[in-house]
């Protein structure tokens, strides 16, 4: 589990040469906000903009690494990212609000699993404090909107005990199954 804002700028390494063929500039989400679907990057050598869909990405921890089968394709060239970027919200910084209209904070960013769903909603500036951050579980946000999140609960959970659900379990044919609580996404 990792921030999603920790994927900027990160070093994509190409899984048959072991090279670096570009960095990550934007991630794109689902148009429910509840998933990746491809990492758009950009080569140190040209401003080129090149696509990468989850399904081609085998990790994503200190570097991204991706299967080095197919070329990078643009991402103009894939309408269905371009129409994804378009409609494309900024999450960080909106405001987490309970199904009773209060406000409990803001969201500071998303923790997201190995496959790329997202799996938590970090809360700031909220009511509550400590060493370990606060976070909503992604099963408890009812509502991704143009000016807030809605959350069943108006009580986040720690960030250790949200660590501690999340596990991920291999599927058949090596599908990756990402199980939160008894809920699998």
């Amino acid at each position: 589990m990792q921030k999603m804002n920790e994927l900027f700028e990160k070093r994509v390494i190409n899984q048959l040469t072991g090279n670096q063929v570009a960095s990550v500039r934007e991630v794109v989400l689902d148009s429910e906000a509840r998933q990746i679907v491809a990492l758009v990057l950009t080569s140190e050598h040209s401003r080129d903009e090149y696509v990468v869909r989850m399904e081609q990405i085998l990790g994503m921890g200190e570097f991204v690494v991706i299967d080095g089968t197919r070329p990078l394709q643009p991402s103009a060239d894939d309408s269905e990212i371009v129409a994804l970027r378009q409609s494309a919200q900024q999450i960080t910084g909106k405001k987490l609000m309970s199904v009773t209209g209060e406000q409990v904070g803001t969201v500071g960013d998303m923790y997201i699993g190995r496959s790329g769903v997202i799996v938590g909603f970090e809360l700031k500036h909220g009511l509550f404090g400590g060493a370990d951050p606060q976070v909503f579980r992604a099963t408890d946000v009812q509502t991704v909107g143009k000016d807030a999140l809605i959350v069943r609960t108006p009580q986040p959970i720690a960030l250790s005990l949200l660590a501690a659900e999340e596990t991920e379990v291999a599927g058949p044919a090596g599908v990756v199954l990402v199980v939160i609580g008894n809920i699998r996404v």
